[in-house]
């Protein structure tokens, strides 16, 4: 949460403890990792700061993807069906890490068949404001997405446009970041 050089160090913290041989954490358990962070980066311990997680594990002879999301936003999958796009939202999450001092963050396995593109996102993406005081929502930035897709428009373009008029506008207040995992077409 939040900005600066609080936040930035706790990320790098928490990084750096995926990253040790020390840490004897079964990487392909999405939900076992983001159990271990949770334990380990309570904010009380942290000046009050928390996070959130979207931690995914590919298995390439399967073509899945199991994952698990505490209290980040939705990842987009887009893939093809019958040769049309098909854009598809993953599960939400449930608490943010650091609040609580255990949470539940079952694993999900999806399809991620070949071609298959995956979107992480922050927030800042589609939380907007406008003069009139309004505020965007996943729900409107999806629907924006989807007419895109529909009329046969690249994904990715689509999201940038998205951010651009936004930008434009000066309704984008937050930092964003934006993550794509694509695999290829067979």
């Amino acid at each position: 949460t939040g900005h600066g050089l609080g936040s930035a160090l706790l990320a790098v913290t928490a990084l750096e403890l995926l990253r040790s041989p020390a840490a004897q954490l079964n990487f392909s358990s999405p939900a076992q990792v983001i159990e271990r962070l949770n334990r380990t980066f309570q904010m009380k311990d942290h000046a009050g700061k928390f996070f959130s997680v979207w931690y995914a594990v590919y298995t390439r002879s399967t073509r899945q993807l199991t994952y698990a999301n505490a209290g980040h936003p939705p990842a987009l999958l887009l893939t093809r069906l019958d040769g049309k796009p098909c854009l598809t939202k993953t599960l939400p999450g449930g608490s943010v890490l650091g609040i609580l001092p255990e949470i539940n963050a079952p694993e999900t396995t999806i399809d991620f068949p070949a071609g298959s593109e995956l979107y992480l996102f922050t927030d800042g993406l589609y939380e907007l404001t406008d003069p009139d005081g309004g505020h965007g929502s996943y729900d409107e930035f999806l629907a924006y997405l989807e007419k895109w897709v529909q009329a046969g428009q690249p994904f990715w373009d689509s999201m940038l446009h998205w951010r651009d008029r936004a930008r434009e506008k000066n309704y984008s207040y937050d930092d964003v970041t934006l993550l794509r995992f694509a695999t290829k077409a067979s």
